[in-house]
């Protein structure tokens, strides 16, 4: 074959694949979920929205940016964000922020933020430190929550202005302090434990001791009331005794006040009657001048 034939024929294969991509690249089409830069040479010529699309081949170019939920982070990194509390205590953290381009932004990304999700995940970890060493260790524990929603808003508000994306939600995925602090995390909860176990402890002492102060004030009470039964049982029973005694020494006063009555009316008679009554014959001893004293006996009248 001839060199003029063979330079014909690459002429026309050259001409023909020069055609085809041409004609190839003269449309595009553009998806729901994104949105395309269209470049004129190089420089910015428009935004463009979801369809079919033409532009001039070799002169025009396109660039490509999602509109939809991005994500970014270190979730993936063996080695956390490594970062320090307000009282000094070390912590690394895995982070996750979630953003997107609004269309009404995409111009402004493609000619100010080369670069988003390197940009954003920079923004995120500067702004992610900020706000850790505001915190004391014990609140980092306790509101991680609390702190990723304060990093969230200050990102919205920053993101916007300087990267002109719209941040979705932050998460702190994770946190590990070094191992001094997770000792001393551990001895801590250890000592609380044993609080609470010598809490219930005396809490369930005081629960006996009360059983065990009511178990005697009963028995207290039972002993009492057997006492105060015996000391009634035997007032009773002296003063049933007393009042005996006084019926008794009532009635033999009565007796004695009833025979002094008797004998104040009977006179001498009763006197002499009584000595007769008791005389056993025999008369008695007497030494003396006088006469013998004795009963008086009286004849009767007509001896």
């Amino acid at each position: 074959m001839k060199v003029g034939s063979i330079i014909s024929l690459a002429l026309v294969a050259f001409l023909g694949v020069l055609g085809l991509s041409a004609f190839f690249g003269s449309w595009y089409t553009v998806a729901e979920t994104e949105r395309v830069v269209l470049l004129t040479n190089g420089s910015f010529t428009s935004v463009q929205g979801p369809g079919l699309h033409f532009k001039v081949p070799f002169l025009q170019s396109i660039h490509s940016y999602p509109v939809t939920i991005q994500t970014t982070g270190n979730m993936d990194a063996q080695q956390g964000l490594n970062t320090y509390t307000v009282d000094n205590q070390e912590v690394d953290a895995w982070i996750q922020v979630f953003y997107k381009i609004t269309p009404d932004n995409v111009e402004f990304v493609y000619k100010n933020v080369p670069d988003v999700d390197g940009k954003v995940y920079a923004l995120t970890r500067d702004r992610f430190k900020r706000e850790m060493g505001k915190y004391n260790t014990s609140e980092v524990a306790a509101k991680r929550g609390a702190i990723a929603n304060d990093i969230r808003d200050i990102l919205e508000q920053t993101a916007k202005q300087t990267l002109g994306v719209e941040i979705v939600d932050f998460q702190i995925q994770n946190l590990e302090f070094n191992q001094a602090f997770r000792d001393a995390v551990t001895a801590a909860s250890v000592a609380k434990q044993q609080v609470v176990k010598a809490e219930q402890e005396l809490a369930q002492a005081k629960v006996v001791a009360e059983q065990n102060k009511t178990q005697a004030e009963g028995q207290a009470n039972a002993v009492k009331a057997k006492a105060d039964g015996d000391a009634y049982a035997r007032l009773a029973q002296a003063t049933a005794e007393a009042k005996s005694i006084q019926l008794e020494g009532e009635a033999k006063a009565k007796a004695i006040n009833a025979q002094a009555v008797a004998l104040a009316g009977a006179g001498t008679q009763l006197i002499e009657y009584t000595k007769a009554l008791n005389w056993k014959g025999e008369l008695p001893q007497w030494v003396g001048a006088g006469p013998m004293p004795f009963m008086q006996v009286t004849p009767p009248t007509g001896q």
